[in-house]
């Protein structure tokens, strides 16, 4: 039964949802909109609220139709996730990825590489992967060739990225519509976002996938578990 709008509100995530609509630029990377002669700095007018907002429901698409179809987000756990505040999506990508390179995280020797991942993923997600996360099951060969983890060392290259964590965001969400897909592409960082957009789509790893971040979310006792019940 299709829930209605009073009743999205009313949800854990109804202020997620109503700012996903209302605010599409508010964590929006200013490379990523076009230039706007007229706002001056791109950068600067996305610190203000009132201005972003403007600019975001002239950017993104605001329709009727696009509204509707923001609103169904709600409907299914996996989906919700495109609802979670951005920096609080990016901690979970942050460890989504210590989760899928704990592995070769703990093999690391060099100062110089330990420091490169405690940078990239924070303090927490990297404790967690030397830690708890080799404790946990590990990611299985169809749900790492489905987000393109095919060779860790090259992984560990381009750690700050979080690509692996952004893939398995992504796969879990699955197919969104167009107007989710835009907003989120905007986000910075925009390699990071790019990443989970293109790997939002129909996969037969897609319920592995959310399996995997519902357990880090329980494990980490991380803000909106309870959305993906």
């Amino acid at each position: 039964m299709t829930a209605t709008i009073a009743e999205d509100l009313a949800a854990p995530w109804g202020g997620a949802l109503l700012q996903f609509i209302a605010d599409p630029l508010i964590n929006a990377a200013p490379e990523a909109l076009p230039v706007l002669p007229i706002v001056g700095s791109t950068a600067k007018a996305l610190t203000f609220p009132a201005l972003r907002g403007r600019l975001g429901r002239a950017l993104c698409d605001g329709s009727p139709e696009a509204i509707r179809s923001l609103q169904k987000l709600t409907q299914h756990p996996n989906t919700r996730l495109a609802l979670f505040p951005a920096q609080q999506a990016l901690a979970l990508m942050a460890f989504a990825t210590a989760w899928s390179l704990a592995s070769a995280i703990g093999k690391l020797i060099r100062q110089a590489d330990v420091r490169r991942a405690r940078d990239s993923l924070g303090d927490e997600a990297f404790s967690f992967a030397v830690n708890r996360a080799q404790m946990m099951p590990p990611i299985n060969a169809a749900l790492a060739t489905a987000i393109g983890l095919n060779d860790p060392s090259l992984e560990m290259d381009r750690i700050a990225e979080l690509r692996p964590g952004a893939a398995l965001f992504g796969l879990a969400l699955g197919p969104l519509p167009k107007a989710a897909m835009q907003r989120l592409s905007l986000r910075q960082p925009v390699s990071t976002w790019s990443v989970v957009c293109t790997h939002a789509r129909e996969d037969e790893s897609g319920s592995a996938a959310v399996i995997a971040i519902r357990r880090i979310l329980r494990d980490r006792g991380m803000p909106c578990s309870t959305w993906l019940n």
